[in-house]
């Protein structure tokens, strides 16, 4: 925290008392009173944050924001408000709001700015009652425009019990056509050997993957996989099974060992998709 240089906005009234807890923490603070003379600030001096105080002589914090962020937009900023207004709540959606609203908002402040807060600029929702059921995050799997499957490792050579639409279009294969056989399938004459052991060797100790292969659509087209597996243990009638997922995305970027004139067809791995054991059961 020592060293942080702080550019506060806030009138000369009710100013020291913000001043003297930020340099209390060893905070450099430097103030000035309006929207003007922060800005001139901001453009031509480094500072780690801005705090501004909502109401300003002539403008508001808010526009300050908006004027600031073209200036130095990487520069934090904090509004400092003593009031709960609709444009301050809104205001939470994109930055950090911090309100004067009693016992505890200094000390709020002083972990916003100097950077010890863990919590994200934005209104957290209640969202009680509209938590996705089964059947919704089913339906997103099932959708997704990135290639998932998944596979049984209690079965004998860890066959696929499940592909989504999105693998089926990137490999040309249906799904009844895999389901039963190991995804090795997708493997042909220029998959790298050393790579397909370490996929393996990952697979067996449990452990998360990430690798770049050669992999062969049905009709024999060549693609690159940038391949994600993952494994997780779901409990079925009371006997635990591992799983595990692959996923595959169509991407425009071109690896850079792939031969000159090569028809380009890549892949790159996905976000890591969470809840997957809600969708095992029954496999």
């Amino acid at each position: 925290m020592a060293g942080h240089r702080i550019l506060l906005v806030h009138p000369a009234e009710g100013r020291e008392r913000l001043q003297d807890r930020l340099e209390t923490a060893d905070c450099t603070v430097e103030t000035v009173s309006t929207a003007t003379a922060a800005l001139e600030a901001v453009a031509t001096d480094q500072f780690d944050c801005l705090v501004s105080k909502h109401e300003l002589p002539g403008d508001s914090g808010l526009e300050l924001q908006s004027a600031a962020e073209r200036i130095a937009p990487d520069v934090p900023f904090v509004l400092f408000a003593d009031t709960d207004s609709e444009t301050v709540t809104d205001a939470a959606d994109s930055y950090h709001v911090v309100r004067n609203n009693g016992e505890g908002s200094l000390d709020r402040l002083l972990e916003v700015a100097t950077g010890q807060s863990t919590e994200p600029p934005g209104r957290k929702q209640d969202i009680s009652g509209h938590e996705p059921t089964t059947e919704e995050i089913a339906r997103a799997i099932e959708e997704a425009p990135i290639g998932i499957s998944l596979s049984d490792p209690s079965l004998s050579d860890y066959p696929l019990v499940y592909t989504n639409d999105a693998w089926e279009s990137i490999t040309g294969y249906e799904t009844q056509e895999v389901l039963g056989r190991n995804p090795r399938l997708l493997q042909g004459p220029e998959s790298d050997p050393e790579t397909v052991e370490r996929l393996s060797t990952a697979i067996a100790d449990e452990e998360p993957a990430n690798v770049e292969i050669r992999n062969y659509k049905r009709n024999g087209t060549p693609f690159w996989n940038d391949l994600t597996s993952h494994q997780y243990t779901t409990r079925m009638e009371s006997s635990p099974t591992m799983s595990a997922f692959r996923s595959m995305s169509p991407t425009a970027a071109k690896p850079k060992h792939l031969p000159k004139n090569e028809p380009e067809n890549s892949t790159t791995s996905a976000a890591r998709c969470a809840a997957f054991s809600s969708v095992s059961t029954g496999y």
